[in-house]
Formats: structure tokens, C-alpha cells, sequence
């Protein structure tokens, strides 16, 4: 039946007194009429495909849900040195568990060393004078004529041997600020926790204000989630509300959440899931839940589905 359309067709076309066309160009015009025919009266059907992830099992008959963050309950701890420097070395890598007051990383302190070494110089010099003056106050105090001296050069000995008192206390107190610098050319930990983050080399040159911080560090004993339900939310939410996280990508394991408080404060959210449609400038109430270690592991800074039942 189709190869008698096809010749009725090309037999139209032939006896088509105004249409002079090679064969191959009349069967291949065909071809495109067919195919548009074809495609107007055939349904597509696009196979629905599954979701590279199950969807999470809602915990609750009806539940808000939100974006929570796994936080060290101390928050993380951003280590940097008191001064700038080069980094001479580096005790630490991540993942390291530290204690209070271990080394992290140290500064290059040959200059330092160096000006506290000129410095005891200046001292021991200084000490030289102090001792001739007072010996020279000491002769002029002791005299037994005292009419061989007035009291105006006794007076100004005593304001020389005060000055000089004074020269050798802050020779002093350089050589102790020399000192600190020194203690503080070796960064320590100011808590006993967990290396989260290591940002520096051995050479490089580093300021208080890095950005990031040369050590991050994370008390690892107890964790807590920050959650953040959008604004038109906010007014469904109660205290003590229970809660469960799910984690992100593997929605079969999930773990139950404490309640600890409501931060009543609304801050712009900063945590963005990737989704094309979620707006940047929405607010966000900040909710805050302690939670045990379940038995599969989970990281400070790793993201979680959080489902908060509805009252």
C-alpha cells in the first residue's frame, strides 16, 4: 500500500506540467513531507527516569523541612599568629587530634632572636653606667665636708642616677617584649580538639588577618546542627520540636536530633543547597540541635535534610 502512494505521488508530480525535477530530488522532497507528517500525528512518550537518589521517608505525618550543618558545640576555632611572619615549619595535618597548648606551627625567629640579642648587649652596657653613677652619688653622699660640693650637684647626680635607673627598666622591659615575641613565634592549640583545616606551607608569608586562617581547628567531643528554616516558616516553629537529619545523597541513613535552642535573631542564608530556584536573598530562623554520633560517620561542615515535626 505505501509503494502505491509513493508511485501515485511521484506520477502527480511527473505530470506536473510546471514541475520539471530530477527523480532523486522528488524522493527525497517526499521523504521531508512523510516525516513532518509523521511527526505531527505521533505521540511522544518521554520515559520518566528515576532519581539518582530515593527521596527521604518523611519521619512525620507533617513536617517542615530545612538545611542543617554539623558544628563543633564549641564552633570552629580560627588559629593565627600574633604577628606576621614566614613560616619556619608546620607540626600539624588534618585530621590531627591535638591537645591544650600543642604546638600547631611556628614563625622564623631569627630576627627576633637577633634583636634580643643587641638588645642584652644595650643592658649590659647600661649596667656599666648605672654602677659608675651610683658609685658617683654614693662618694658625693658620703662626704664628710660638705661644703666641698653644693647641693645643686648633688641634686643633679641624683636626677642622673634616676635616669639611668629608668634607661635600664625599659632595656628591661624591651627584653621581655623580645621574649613573648619569641614564646610567640611557636602558635599552640587553645583547645584540645581536632585539626579541621591546614592552610599554610612551610616558606610562606602570613598575617594575623588570613583569610582563611592558617590552622582551623574544632573541639570534635560533641557535635551540634545548625538548622535554617526559611522565613515563611518561621512562624511554625516551636521549641523542643523534635527533629531527624538525613544524610545528603544517602537518604537511608538518618539519625534523631536534640533540641537546644531557637537563635530568635534572623540572619540572610548563607548555606545554599545548589537548587536553581532557592533565592539568595531570603532570610533564615537559625535553629540549634545537639546530636549523638550515629554509627555510620559524619563530618563537622558536612550538609544534612533536616524534617522538624509541625505542630
Amino acid at each position: 500500500m505505501f509503494e502505491k502512494l509513493m508511485d501515485k505521488l511521484v506520477n502527480f508530480f511527473r505530470d506536473f506540467k510546471y514541475l520539471k525535477l530530477p527523480t532523486s530530488t522528488l524522493f527525497a522532497f517526499l521523504g521531508v513531507l512523510l516525516a513532518l507528517f509523521y511527526i505531527s500525528t505521533k505521540e511522544f512518550k518521554i520515559k520518566a527516569k528515576a532519581p539518582v537518589t530515593a527521596a527521604a521517608n518523611k519521619p512525620f505525618t507533617s513536617s517542615i523541612s530545612g538545611t542543617g550543618i554539623i558544628e563543633s558545640v564549641g564552633k570552629n576555632i580560627d588559629i593565627a599568629p600574633y604577628y606576621a611572619g614566614r613560616v619556619a615549619e608546620v607540626f600539624v595535618k588534618e585530621g590531627d587530634s591535638v591537645n591544650m597548648s600543642s604546638p600547631l606551627f611556628k614563625l622564623n625567629d631569627l630576627e627576633s632572636r637577633a634583636g634580643l640579642a643587641s638588645i642584652k648587649a644595650e643592658l649590659d652596657a647600661q649596667n656599666a653606667v648605672l654602677k659608675n653613677i651610683k658609685q658617683q652619688y654614693s662618694r658625693l653622699e658620703n662626704l664628710e665636708n660638705k661644703s666641698a660640693v653644693s647641693e645643686q650637684d648633688i641634686s643633679s647626680k641624683a636626677l642622673e642616677l634616676e635616669k639611668a635607673n629608668a634607661d635600664f627598666r625599659k632595656l628591661e622591659a624591651r627584653i621581655r617584649e623580645q621574649e613573648i615575641l619569641l614564646e610567640h613565634s611557636i602558635i599552640k592549640s587553645t583547645v584540645a580538639g581536632k585539626v579541621l583545616q591546614v592552610n599554610i606551607r612551610a616558606g610562606e608569608y602570613i598575617i594575623p588577618n588570613s583569610n582563611p586562617a592558617p590552622v582551623v581547628l574544632a573541639e570534635d567531643k560533641q557535635y551540634q546542627v545548625r538548622v535554617d528554616i526559611d522565613e515563611i516558616n518561621a512562624s511554625h516553629i516551636r521549641p523542643n520540636q523534635k527533629a531527624y537529619a538525613f544524610l545528603k545523597g544517602d537518604t537511608s541513613k538518618k539519625f534523631p536530633l536534640e533540641f537546644v535552642r531557637i537563635e530568635p535573631y534572623m540572619v540572610p542564608k548563607k548555606d545554599l543547597t545548589g537548587n536553581t530556584a532557592e533565592r539568595h536573598d531570603i532570610r533564615v530562623l537559625q535553629i540549634i540541635y545537639y546530636c549523638k554520633k550515629p554509627e555510620f560517620p559524619i563530618y563537622i561542615g558536612q550538609q544534612l535534610e533536616i524534617y522538624l515535626e509541625k505542630s
